[in-house]
């Protein structure tokens, strides 16, 4: 019998995922399509890469190829990681019922074969579900459940998200010492870990704080030099983000050319990508803008659609943030 035929396209993948290259890894694999859907190796990986850059939408097509795949062929590591990957595909979709499903399944899976890094990684995710619907006290629960098991395995990678996390949380909660602070290990951990990505996505979260002490101009140049990362990399859920902040401070500081253009791509971006929180999040920054410069029918308008979003979404604490806001335009 001969040997199998090494497969040189997954090769020339996973070395570029090696060095983070996600761009790289998707040119790669998407040379042959077809090989890829038969292959549920190739086609996982080329999944992650689209979550990598941003592309929820064809990160969960390749997710449901591969995992067919890969229970047939009796890989069950592979299997469990890609149910945590759908899980944080239909997360960026705005699924939040359909993502928390999957990463309790991924939790599950990865207690009863004792995978530590899965375990650590699904219960940080379904921190992110929690946070979303506005239970701060469980999402910063979660994080610190993940936190010690990060540790013990000397996962940087790890550590810098659940410390970002806990520092989204924080701040929900308005507690912005102790989430500056937590960026602050986010960065950290991210620059051992030689993860630009996470580092920027921390100074993104500094840049938010910033705004909420109303240092605009810090937080302005700060997420405008994130977007600039993150549309090199590319990664358009985190551009969008970006771009939110700097349309937020730009606007604030009454730089109006340069917050309307921000916002219009953060929306448009959102929207090609199918990123619903980020479009949720990007019009309740409009609505405010809107209220700012006095336009009160706009912002009635737009505040109302950005309400909408979020209770499809099932952000609860979002959606009553933009029930209130509401209410204030009505006084």
């Amino acid at each position: 019998m001969s040997a199998p035929v090494p497969d040189s396209l997954l090769a020339l993948a996973r070395t570029a995922a090696a060095t983070g290259a996600w761009h790289d890894v998707r040119t790669t694999l998407e040379r042959d399509p077809a090989g890829t859907e038969r292959d549920g190796a190739r086609a996982v990986l080329l999944a992650d890469a689209c979550l990598w850059t941003g592309d929820p939408q064809n990160a969960s097509r390749w997710l449901d190829r591969a995992l067919p795949l890969l229970t047939a062929a009796g890989d069950r590591p592979a299997v469990r990681r890609s149910v945590n990957m759908l899980g944080a595909a239909a997360f960026a979709l705005g699924a939040l019922d359909r993502a928390s499903d999957r990463f309790a399944e991924a939790l599950a899976m990865a207690l009863t074969d004792g995978d530590a890094l899965l375990t650590a990684r699904a219960t940080n995710n379904l921190g992110l579900i929690e946070a979303l619907r506005g239970n701060a006290d469980l999402s910063i629960a979660a994080y610190q459940r993940a936190i010690p098991t990060y540790q013990r395995l000397g996962n940087p990678r790890g550590l810098a998200e659940s410390w970002h996390n806990l520092a989204i949380s924080f701040r929900a909660r308005g507690e912005l010492d102790a989430a500056e602070d937590a960026e602050r290990r986010a960065i950290e951990f991210a620059t051992e870990a030689d993860n630009s990505r996470l580092a920027t996505m921390a100074m993104v979260g500094r840049a938010e704080i910033s705004l909420r002490r109303g240092d605009f101009a810090w937080a302005r140049v700060t997420a405008d030099r994130a977007v600039t990362v993150f549309a090199a990399l590319p990664d358009f859920l985190l551009q969008a983000d970006a771009l939110r902040v700097v349309a937020d401070a730009a606007d604030r500081m009454a730089l109006t050319a340069i917050a309307d253009e921000a916002i219009a791509t953060a929306l448009q971006l959102a929207r090609t990508h199918a990123h619903r929180t980020q479009e949720a999040q990007a019009l309740q920054t409009l609505a405010q803008m809107m209220l700012r410069r006095g336009a009160m029918d706009d912002a009635r308008t737009i505040g109302t659609q950005a309400g909408e979003a979020f209770s499809e979404l099932g952000s609860v604490a979002a959606a009553e943030e933009m029930a209130e806001f509401l209410a204030d335009l009505s006084r």
